[in-house]
């Protein structure tokens, strides 16, 4: 009896058979539609077409070929596999800087990440994504260890132009040193001034990421603290994971006060 692993090899290894039965599964084609839609030889498409054949794929009736319900299955089985290979490569890409085990999440609630990074038209295309978000936002969290001024401009805009709702949480280090940095700390003080709380914390943020109205942005940080790239998913189980984190640290909070010495209060 064929294996199903073989059936899975006999589509992966062929583009052609894939395209071709893709085809099919849009619609009745002829020998020649398919070669024009798939771009593959006489020699190659009637190759393909007698396997399926062969394999009650795919029925001919007056020469027009139809996907059987044999074919119709074996292509959403073959595009279930594809949408989880997915998965795969986005948790294989982002394995180093996604606490996916402390999550406590199921791989398969990742179906929806998507990795944003530099391309090579665009070098910044992953910070101007995550900026767009917030511009987008009614309310953002942000929990870093990561100096982002892109992003900290995007949410001083938001505080002062359409009263965004923001919660920041950083270490205790790195908070002084966006309050005294003259490209983050005007900002970050901007929003204390609106009543927006920023609270430091003593513990390791347990990663670098935002939750914009319902959806989590994880940022993957060089060795620098500069962001290389996004994991963007508005996974239930992820979102609730980071509103908890947020609230742990924010729990064990000291509260920043606007000042310009940067001074940071004892907690309430």
């Amino acid at each position: 009896m064929t294996s199903a692993l073989e059936r899975a090899s006999f589509l992966a290894n062929s583009e052609n058979r894939v395209a071709v039965l893709e085809a099919l599964r849009r619609g009745p084609r002829d020998a020649r539609d398919l070669r024009e839609e798939t771009g593959a030889s006489r020699a190659t498409v009637g190759r393909v077409l007698k396997a399926f054949e062969n394999r009650a794929w795919v029925e001919r009736r007056d020469g027009v070929y139809a996907v059987t319900p044999a074919g119709e299955l074996a292509g959403e089985a073959f595009d279930a596999l594809l949408e989880r290979l997915e998965t795969v490569a986005t948790l294989e890409t982002a394995s180093d800087w996604l606490p996916v085990e402390e999550m406590g999440v199921d791989a398969a609630a990742l179906d929806d990440a998507e990795v944003v990074r530099p391309s090579g038209e665009n070098a910044t295309a992953h910070l101007e994504y995550g900026r767009d978000l917030i511009r987008e936002a009614s309310r953002v969290v942000l929990v870093t260890d990561a100096v982002l001024p892109r992003y900290l401009e995007a949410i001083a805009d938001g505080v002062r132009e359409r009263d965004l709702t923001v919660r920041q949480v950083y270490p205790t280090d790195l908070l002084e040193t966006v309050l005294a940095d003259d490209r983050t700390g005007h900002r970050v003080r901007a929003a204390l001034r609106a009543g927006e709380p920023v609270w430091r914390t003593e513990r390791p943020v347990p990663a670098n990421f935002m939750l914009v109205d319902g959806t989590v942005v994880f940022f993957a940080c060089n060795d620098a603290a500069v962001p290389e790239g996004l994991l963007v998913t508005g996974a239930d189980g992820v979102r609730e994971w980071a509103l908890a984190s947020f609230e742990r640290l924010r729990d064990e909070r000291v509260a920043a006060e606007p000042d310009r010495r940067a001074r940071l209060s004892p907690p309430n």
